[in-house]
């Protein structure tokens, strides 16, 4: 749906059903690898991507939900490690993009889903982008127009049916356009205070639509503009990192329910990732034990119990998952933000997690050994000095200094860092000294528990430090 324009044909509640009469689309409407070859020229690629996609109808899905009059034409637009997208142009001049999820039991690597999470993922994200429009509409994303998160419909495949933003891409642009990156970053600071806003939930989560109305059949005609409050909830917290396809043991099964306070969310996620049991052959090869897991997860625990956060930072608020510059569209002239695309991740989280920077901007790769050891080297709270970033050495083996270009990038990247917050804090008073000062404790809690045991054991005598600190 473009906003102020039009609306899906029906409720987004559910997922959309595709007419037996998808088949009339047959023989207009070319196959999966016709589609791809016809932009990617190397065949043997072509027969790699390939998920089993029935474009026509995927196609005709698009021209139910849009009511559009004619077939659209469909191209292949991008594939990468998690998604499949296809451009789907109307003769009338709207462009939806139809994006397919990976299933990694499927097709190897990818998104992975056999417990239900890619299920839930893409049911929230239709959730969050009608929540943005009923209730943010001022926050740039794509309008969505119909979905399906079971490959059991005539596309063969899960799907959501997307407006396509017509832009370049942030990483693209901010590379191409160096003189430009002050206005980008006031600009990304203007839109990125929005999510401070007070939030119209209470529990800590991932949003998505009463189950109750979520497979029953509703009123032709109900979209997301007529949505209220009520009809959405806050259902489990899903992160970005912490699910795979492989089995985890029944203790570290997804979530089933939202939370109410933050320590309860963290304890959450602690439970199910001690209990984990599809790492042994990664404990083997790094030589960790079952105990050296076991002394992780209780420091981590004494860390939840010890610190209580101020109320400010506990204020439920949208959070990005992937916050980086290729989910971001820009328009590559100007610099200025289109949308903000890629929103699966986005789920109500503690005000703490706006402290984190963009990805893009968040280097630790040069940060001296001092800043590592001392301070944990969280990517999530990269270096805010420059006598954190290691100096030149002497010369070493024939006089190259080949981490000159990564100590350069850090360095603006501080930079970078310094003036987000500055516009930051010019368009909200949250953003102050004291907000990030505050923030960075329960920040770097929040990483070691989206991130998993990985992080814990490599960072066990930073916790042992910060225990000891607690019970002073």
């Amino acid at each position: 749906m473009t906003r102020g324009v039009s609306s899906p044909t029906a409720s987004l509640r559910r997922p959309q059903v595709i007419p037996d009469a998808w088949t009339s689309f047959e023989g207009i409407i070319e196959s999966e690898a016709h589609t791809d070859g016809a932009v990617i020229k190397d065949d043997a690629i072509v027969a790699l991507i390939q998920l089993g996609v029935c474009l026509p109808a995927l196609a005709y899905a698009a021209y139910v939900a849009t009511n559009e009059q004619h077939p659209p034409t469909v191209t292949h637009l991008a594939y990468g490690q998690w998604t499949k997208l296809y451009l789907i142009t109307f003769k009338s001049g709207r462009n939806l993009v139809a994006r397919i999820p990976r299933e990694t039991d499927k097709y190897g690597d990818g998104g992975g889903d056999t417990s239900g999470y890619l299920d839930q993922r893409i049911e929230s994200e239709v959730a969050t982008l009608a929540y943005l429009h009923r209730f943010m509409p001022d926050f740039p994303s794509p309008g969505v127009w119909a979905w399906n998160n079971d490959a059991n419909n005539p596309a063969g495949v899960p799907y959501l049916l997307l407006d396509y933003l017509e832009g370049e891409s942030l990483d693209v642009v901010w590379r191409d356009n160096a003189s430009q990156r002050s206005a980008i970053l006031a600009d990304l600071a203007s839109h990125y205070v929005k999510l401070a806003r007070p939030c119209l939930f209470s529990s800590f989560g991932m949003i998505t639509f009463k189950r109750d109305d979520l497979h029953t059949q509703v009123e032709h005609g109900r979209d997301d503009g007529e949505l209220q409050i009520e009809d959405f909830i806050v259902g489990p917290y899903l992160s970005e990192a912490r699910y795979s396809n492989r089995p985890r043991g029944e203790e570290a099964a997804l979530p089933r329910v939202s939370t109410t306070s933050v320590q309860e969310l963290w304890k959450q996620l602690l439970k199910s990732e001690a209990a984990r049991h599809d790492l042994e052959n990664w404990k083997n090869d790094q030589e960790v034990t079952t105990e050296d897991v076991r002394t992780a997860a209780s420091l981590i625990l004494r860390l939840i119990s010890a610190r209580p956060l101020s109320p400010n930072l506990a204020k439920p608020c949208l959070v990005i998952g992937d916050f980086a510059w290729r989910n971001i569209i820009c328009n590559p002239v100007t610099g200025r933000i289109i949308g903000f695309i890629d929103l699966q991740g986005v789920a109500v989280l503690p005000r703490f997690m706006l402290a984190r920077y963009p990805d893009d901007i968040s280097s630790i790769h040069s940060a001296t050994h001092q800043w590592l050891t001392t301070t944990g080297g969280f990517p999530w709270m990269p270096p805010d000095d420059t006598s954190q970033i290691m100096e030149a050495p002497e010369c070493g083996q024939e006089g190259v200094d080949w981490q000159a270009g990564l100590r350069k990038a850090m360095k603006e990247e501080l930079v970078y860092r310094k003036e987000f917050r500055l516009h930051l804090s010019r368009n909200h008073p949250l953003f102050q000294e004291r907000f990030w000062r505050e923030a960075q404790h329960p920040l770097k809690l929040h990483f070691l528990l989206v991130y998993g045991i990985q992080e814990w054991i490599f960072r066990t005598e930073w916790l042992s430090r910060q225990s000891r600190l607690c019970l002073q």
